[in-house]
């Protein structure tokens, strides 16, 4: 069978009596909404994780309430090669500061939980930390913004696609009753 467009499907539809016109109109509302169902659920995904990680941060800034000054000691770094469809090797470094700090006596090394292409730290750089007094390898590190952006970009990228579509659909539906509506007033059936 040929491809054809919506177009084409809804024009056909649309010359038969006006009852197929509905039933036109559903099928083409359904074939969109099974084209965009698979993006609707990577938002949604993408959304549940920046409200989870971001909920996690929330969690550890209320449970890490012993104060100390730490300095971040070093970079991780993390090297990717990548190859693209012509073969053509491209290699990436992304950076995460490794706080060190003392509590109770012993010292602590821990790796922040977010890579950017750029650090956000100079090795040396001392910072506040944040220590869970009964687990001292928790920390909340307030000034650690990339890990509250990244959150916040997951929640807002997963967020806007589905208000599009959602605004998108509401105009459709609302276009398509006003349609009727004046069909209706004009005299022909629905």
């Amino acid at each position: 069978m040929k491809y054809r467009d919506y177009d084409q499907i809804y024009e056909e539809l649309s010359q038969q009596p006006r009852m197929k016109q509905s039933t036109a109109n559903k099928i083409i509302f359904i074939i969109i909404l099974i084209a965009v169902m698979p993006f609707l659920l990577v938002s949604m995904l993408f959304m549940g994780i920046g409200i989870m990680a971001n909920h996690n941060m929330n969690k550890d800034k209320k449970v890490c309430t012993e104060r100390v000054m730490g300095i971040v000691c070093a970079l991780d770094e993390d090297r990717r090669v990548d190859y693209d469809s012509d073969g053509d090797r491209t290699e990436s470094v992304t950076y995460a500061p490794v706080f060190a700090y003392s509590y109770n006596g012993r010292d602590y090394k821990i790796t922040g939980s977010t890579y950017s292409s750029s650090p956000d730290y100079n090795e040396g750089v001392q910072v506040e930390i944040y220590v869970d007094p009964n687990d001292p390898k928790r920390i909340y590190v307030p000034s650690y913004s990339e890990q509250k952006n990244v959150h916040l970009a997951f929640i807002i990228g997963g967020g806007a696609f589905p208000l599009c579509f959602l605004l998108v659909l509401g105009i459709s539906i609302f276009k398509l009753f006003k349609s009727k509506k004046v069909q209706t007033n004009e005299g022909e059936s629905i």
